[in-house]
């Protein structure tokens, strides 16, 4: 496996080399190369990154390969290029979502880079996160994903979720903010708690409970405090980690066949039932009323809503980092997910990768590129962007991504995510369409107080296994 040390060092090389490099008349450097169509899409900052590392690429390598780049729409991207790369006239080498790699490998659109991965000198699967690695392997035969599964993609990147949160908000209701991990000698027993209620003590390297999250949430809920500067304490959209923590989820597999087991009723031990725990998650906006309905914030959006100082937890992904740092007009930071108090860290991660089309002619000369893009070089001028964790496991730990002379200060809290996060619910089968049976009317009348959990089940759990008899085995 390489050593921190060494890709450190390529980082510093290919950010050198990045900034006195100029790009000289594209059409003398790709005479006489063979060319290749890339496609991917990004904010301005990002695009503008991978705009110079196609340039760089194209004038440096030697494998006589010309890269074209281009940027394509993030809206409608998934149903857009299912339409083209099902045609004649496909790129070489595209972005795939951790949602679509099992659909459009059945689909048959997707190259098998196994072999080509084991016999790469610049891949080490070694380094990568394992649970980015995971989600591009699929067997379509058995329609499982196992470690021997062919593996389809390259994790471009891996963007787990935290809490953001207002630490001018937390100061202003008399809450002291500490950042210990349990074996810092110096941590006290006071601080050894995600929040310690009754001290008012919050250390955003501990995990809090619901109890906690719950109790530091109503502090900074005008309805519970008027003197609260924030709405509401805590927003989140997504059920995973409260479901998660306890060992639950939304589909089991039974008898040969899949389930909708968000209902299940049975609890173990200490820990509640998957039911309860879903309850509870619905519960934050419908019956504490500690976090603001989505209609609330529909028309300005959870990102927007924490930076104008109306909320002052939100739950989202590395992503939202390069926003916050622009248009927050506070101190803040981030802190990990809460978890059940007997149950485990839980939460999901996004991830884009990088896959090459199946009937590409050029597939060997794609790979070449893919191992620059997803190999150290490539990776380390990636992370500068701060827009998602970088898929190399030794860089991500590095002063590269973690940048310690910006905010967030706790940017460790991705790091630590990264290794047990996993994807959403969209990665689990072949296609959503399970999924959009019950969720849209979970993100709005359920979430919006309209319908209740009960009305809820009772409406979707035989139209959610009828629809699930589609993915039998």
């Amino acid at each position: 496996m390489r050593s921190g040390k060494k890709i450190a060092i390529i980082a510093v090389l290919i950010l050198s080399i990045l900034f006195l490099y100029a790009c000289g008349d594209d059409d003398s450097i790709a005479k006489g190369k063979t060319q290749i169509n890339f496609w991917g899409w990004g904010d301005q900052s990002e695009v503008a990154v991978f705009r110079q590392l196609v340039d760089y690429y194209n004038a440096t390598n030697t494998d006589n390969i010309y890269v074209n780049y281009t940027q394509k729409p993030a809206s409608g991207y998934e149903t857009s290029m299912e339409q083209i790369l099902s045609g004649s006239r496909g790129p070489d080498i595209f972005y795939v979502g951790d949602g679509s790699l099992k659909k459009w490998v059945e689909l048959d659109l997707l190259y098998d880079i196994t072999d080509l991965v084991a016999e790469s000198e610049i891949i080490d699967l070694g380094e990568i996160w394992p649970t980015a690695v995971q989600r591009y392997r699929y067997d379509k035969t058995t329609r499982t994903s196992t470690p021997s599964s062919p593996l389809y993609a390259l994790p471009k990147d891996i963007g787990p979720t935290v809490i953001y949160y207002n630490a001018d908000a937390f100061r202003d209701v008399g809450v002291t903010i500490v950042s210990k991990d349990p074996d810092d000698p110096t941590v006290t027993e006071n601080e050894m708690r995600g929040y310690n209620i009754e001290e008012k003590i919050f250390n955003n390297r501990i995990p809090m409970t619901w109890e906690e999250a719950e109790a530091l949430a109503k502090l900074l809920t005008k309805s519970y405090n008027p003197a609260s500067p924030t709405d509401y304490g805590y927003y989140t959209e997504w059920w995973f980690n409260y479901v998660w923590s306890i060992g639950g989820d939304v589909i089991a597999y039974d008898d040969g066949k899949w389930r909708f087991s968000l209902g299940d009723d049975r609890a173990d031990g200490n820990l509640p039932s998957t039911r309860e725990a879903f309850e509870y998650f619905v519960s934050l906006s419908t019956k504490l009323n500690i976090s603001p309905k989505p209609n609330t914030i529909s028309t300005v959006g959870k990102t927007n809503y924490f930076t104008s100082g109306k909320v002052a937890m939100m739950v989202d992904g590395r992503w939202s980092t390069v926003t916050i740092r622009k248009d927050a007009q506070f101190d803040w930071d981030v802190a990990p997910l809460p978890k059940h108090k007997d149950g485990v860290p839980a939460g999901h991660s996004g991830s884009m990768g990088f896959a090459i089309w199946k009937h590409s002619r050029r597939a060997r000369e794609a790979f070449k590129f893919m191992e620059f893009m997803a190999g150290p070089a490539g990776q380390a001028e990636q992370a500068k962007t701060g827009f998602n964790i970088p898929n190399q496991i030794s860089l991500a730990q590095s002063d590269v991504f973690l940048q310690p002379d910006q905010k967030p200060k706790n940017a460790q809290v991705f790091v630590d995510a990264a290794y047990y996060q996993t994807p959403g619910d969209w990665a689990y089968l072949p296609d959503s369409a399970w999924i959009s049976v019950w969720a849209p009317t979970l993100n709005g009348a359920v979430l919006n107080g309209q319908m209740s959990v009960d009305e809820f089940f009772a409406t979707f759990t035989d139209q959610t296994n009828e629809m699930l008899k589609r993915y039998a085995q």
